[in-house]
C-alpha cells in the first residue's frame, strides 16, 4: 500500500526529515503493545535507522510510519499522545533557536521561518494582527488518512510546547481545524482552549499582546548563533529561495507548455496553497515568476537564435502569436522584432534565467 503523501518519485517524497519524531511514535506504539517491526512495515527501515539523534529518513517513509501507527493503534488521539512525547530539543539547532528567542513573537517567527529544517508533515505560517494573531498549518501534500493525526501532533506541540515557553505560559484563544468534528472534548482538553471544526483553514489563534511575553530560556547570543545555523541548514536543504528555482525548472521542463499553478505544485510535490504561500514568503508570486521567465527566454531566443517569432511564441506556451506580441510589448515597451535588428535595445536589462 503506497504512503498517503507524495508519489515515491516526487521531490517531496525524497526530501529528508528528522527521524526523531518517528522514533517517538514507534516507542509509543511499543508501549501500547505493538511490535516495532509492524510500525515500520513497508518502509525498508529498522529501529537502528531511527536511533542516531541526527538521523534523517525520507518524507515518504515518515508518512508510511504514521499510516501504519494509525492502523495499529486502538485509541483515539494518537497525534496528541505523540505530541506529549516530543520536546523542543528534538528539533536540534532549530529547537534551540526557538527556545532561546527573546519573546514569544520571535519564537513564533523563527518557527515559521525555519520549520522546513525539521521536515514536518505540515507547513507553517504566521499572521500578525492588531488584536489577534494566528499560526497557520497547511498540508505540504494531501495526507489522506493521517491528516487528522498530523494536525493533532502539530497543534499540541504549538499550543503546549511552544506557547508554554513564555513567562507566563500562553494559552491559545481558539484553535480552528479544517476537518469535520470528531472527539471535540478530547481536542479541547488536549489543547486547553475552544476548538472549532469545519473551518476554512487550520490555525491556532492567540492574543497579539501575548506575543510580547519573554521566554523562560531567552538568550540573545544563543538565539543569534542558532538562527544563523538554521539559515545555513535551510540553504543546504534548498528551502531558502529554492522554491523559485524549483518552479522555474518546472516551467521550462517541457518547452511549449507552461503549466498552471496547480499543475506546477503537483510536479513539485506540494499543494497549490503551499506553493502560493512559499512564493509569497519570497516576495513573489506564480504569475511574476512565469512572466519573468518568459521575458528572459524570449530575449534569449530573439538575440541568440534563428527561431522565427512564431516558433518562439510556441516555445513559450502561447497558442496564438499575437498574444506573445502583446505580452512582449508589455514587458519591454517594444515589438519583438526590435531586438533582432542592429538598432535594438542592447541596454535593456535582461534577467538571468537559470
Amino acid at each position: 500500500m503506497p504512503p498517503p503523501g507524495p508519489s515515491s518519485d516526487s521531490a517531496q517524497a525524497r526530501s529528508l526529515v528528522r527521524a526523531r519524531y518517528c522514533q517517538h511514535l514507534v516507542d509509543l506504539l511499543v508501549d501500547e503493545g505493538v511490535a516495532a517491526d509492524a510500525v515500520l512495515a513497508g518502509t525498508g527501515l529498522a529501529l537502528r535507522d531511527l536511533a542516531p539523534r541526527d538521523a534523517r529518513i525520507r518524507y515518504a517513509q515518515q508518512c508510511r510510519i504514521y499510516e501504519n501507527a494509525l492502523a495499529l493503534s486502538c485509541e483515539p488521539g494518537l497525534g496528541f499522545r505523540l505530541g506529549r512525547r516530543e520536546r523542543i530539543s528534538d528539533h536540534g539547532v532549530f529547537g534551540y533557536a526557538i527556545q532561546s528567542s527573546a519573546s514569544l513573537a520571535q519564537a513564533v517567527r523563527v518557527t515559521a521561518r525555519y520549520v522546513a529544517t525539521a521536515g514536518p508533515l505540515l507547513d507553517l505560517a504566521f499572521e500578525s494582527g492588531p488584536d489577534t494573531s494566528a499560526i497557520l498549518l497547511d498540508e505540504l501534500t494531501p495526507l489522506g488518512p493521517i491528516a487528522r493525526m498530523a494536525r493533532e501532533e502539530s497543534l499540541f506541540v504549538l499550543a503546549r510546547s511552544l506557547l508554554g515557553l513564555s513567562d507566563p505560559p500562553t494559552t491559545p484563544l481558539e484553535v480552528c481545524v479544517d476537518l469535520p468534528p470528531l472527539d471535540t472534548g478530547v481536542w479541547e482538553r488536549e489543547l486547553g482552549c475552544p476548538v472549532r471544526f469545519d473551518a476554512p483553514r487550520t490555525e491556532l489563534r492567540l492574543r497579539t499582546e501575548d506575543l510580547a511575553r519573554p521566554l523562560v530560556f531567552s538568550d540573545e547570543e544563543t538565539a543569534a548563533v542558532c538562527e544563523r545555523r538554521c539559515a545555513e541548514l535551510l540553504d543546504r536543504l534548498g528551502a531558502s529561495g529554492g522554491i523559485v528555482d524549483a518552479l522555474r525548472g518546472v516551467l521550462v521542463g517541457d518547452p511549449g507548455r507552461f503549466p498552471s499553478l496547480d499543475e506546477a505544485a503537483r510536479e513539485l510535490g506540494v499543494s497549490g496553497r503551499t506553493l502560493r504561500r512559499r512564493l509569497k514568503q519570497e516576495a513573489t508570486g506564480f504569475h511574476a515568476v512565469a512572466e519573468e521567465l518568459r521575458r528572459g527566454l524570449a530575449l534569449d531566443y530573439l538575440q541568440q537564435s534563428n527561431l522565427s517569432i512564431d516558433e518562439i511564441a510556441s516555445l513559450l506556451g502561447y497558442t496564438e502569436t499575437p498574444n506573445f506580441y502583446r505580452a512582449f510589448k508589455r514587458w519591454t515597451g517594444h515589438a519583438p522584432g526590435a531586438f533582432r535588428s542592429p538598432g535594438g535595445s542592447p541596454s535593456l536589462d535582461t534577467p538571468e534565467v537559470h
